[in-house]
């Protein structure tokens, strides 16, 4: 949630406690189109980090730590490039640059990253999980500031169409009142 959103949740939240009579129900909304470059570098960074607890794993370190290690940003400079190397090598791809001998070829870290995003495929389904997210990310923040959970309801995820409108996408969730 950014800073404006939970602040405009916290006064949604104190009118619903001002009048338990009203239900809300929680949509969460993506945007396919405006939302791809984000999404695949999302599901890069995903994989980095899944790299990373396995060469914890690896060396030995109890799970838990190997997941107190990994910090929820995915690890920048030298380590990113070796945990994109390291993914890179495992990922079977036809159009992999290869040496003459066929052995995949070094390449440089932003070659890297650009092949494994161009792998990375952007489904409806990866896009209606995302807006899911977002909905229970909204209705969990309202149950932190004190609403009970009978109140609250998650709708079905709805995805943006690119001609429904001609304002600058922001992620979002709909919140809609209903009064028993």
């Amino acid at each position: 949630l950014t800073e404006s959103g939970a602040s405009a949740l916290d006064k949604v939240a104190q009118a619903l406690i001002d009048r338990p009579s009203l239900k809300m129900t929680v949509t969460g909304v993506s945007d396919p189109a405006a939302e791809r470059a984000a999404f695949v570098q999302a599901a890069l960074d995903a994989r980095l980090m899944q790299e990373l607890k396995k060469e914890a794993a690896r060396a030995g370190a109890p799970a838990v730590a190997a997941s107190a290690t990994a910090s929820p940003q995915a690890p920048a400079g030298a380590e990113r490039e070796r945990l994109l190397k390291a993914v890179y090598r495992q990922t079977d791809m036809p159009d992999k640059p290869r040496n003459l001998i066929g052995l995949a070829k070094d390449i440089p870290a932003a070659e890297m990253e650009s092949l494994l995003k161009s792998r990375i495929a952007v489904s409806d389904e990866g896009m209606r999980e995302l807006a899911l997210q977002r909905g229970l990310v909204v209705r969990d923040a309202l149950i932190a500031k004190g609403l009970p959970s009978e109140r609250l309801f998650i709708a079905s995820p709805k995805m943006r169409a690119q001609e429904a409108s001609t304002e600058a996408w922001a992620p979002s969730a709909r919140l809609s009142l209903t009064n028993n």
